[in-house]
């Protein structure tokens, strides 16, 4: 009988310690698999920037062009959820506009042009090596894309928002506006990829 009553309370025990591990496991399980999605969204991401970099090297000013490069690129993890990003051409410094830039008085822009760059090249190499580093700086283009991801995972988008605490009145990329669907859950993710400079290109310095 005492037997029977210790097997009973054993079995008992057995059965509320599986209820709290099991939630547990399924837990870290989840996010696991949630994490392998945010893992291989980067890395697609960082494909999508490059292949937008090597457009803009060429065409710089074609915007649309490289918003449609990025959707067939991102298409794998983006699946039916259309989101815009956005992509950003960064502005070389004040600082090394000035020194090393062009500068069109009519227009007041900021111009590289990579024509003839052997011999760009080898004046620059003349006048220094900071004049070198400076023109081969200039010459190199820069993307920085921004992209909101939808969570795959169910359960993990509240607590990776959470985690992120990064809203759109807090300076984030406005993923919020794609969470007011109710069950959808967006993070932000960033990429920057440079690409050697093909064309002409200009640039205004903000005041």
């Amino acid at each position: 009988m005492m037997r029977a009553k210790l097997a009973g309370a054993h079995k008992g025990q057995s059965s509320v310690e599986a209820l709290v591990v099991l939630p547990i496991f399924f837990f870290l399980a989840a996010a696991g698999v949630q994490l392998i999605w945010l893992f291989l969204a980067k890395h697609i991401l960082l494909t999508a920037t490059s292949y937008v970099a090597m457009h803009a090297a060429v065409a710089p000013q074609d915007s649309i062009g490289q918003h449609l490069i990025f959707q067939q690129r991102i298409r794998p993890v983006q699946r039916d959820n259309l989101v815009v990003a956005q992509i950003h051409i960064v502005t070389p410094t004040a600082e090394l506009s000035h020194s090393a830039a062009d500068y069109d008085v009519t227009t007041g822009n900021y111009f590289i042009d990579p024509a003839f760059a052997t011999l760009q090249l080898q004046e620059r190499a003349e006048q220094g090596e900071e004049q070198l580093e400076q023109w081969l700086l200039l010459s190199t283009l820069q993307v920085e894309i921004e992209w909101c991801f939808r969570l795959q995972v169910p359960g993990m988008g509240p607590i990776l928002l959470t985690a992120f605490d990064r809203g759109w009145l807090q300076g984030g990329t406005g993923c919020d506006m794609y969470n007011l669907v109710a069950g959808h859950y967006y993070i932000p993710l960033h990429a920057r990829v440079n690409a050697p400079l093909h064309a002409k290109r200009q640039w205004r310095l903000k005041n």
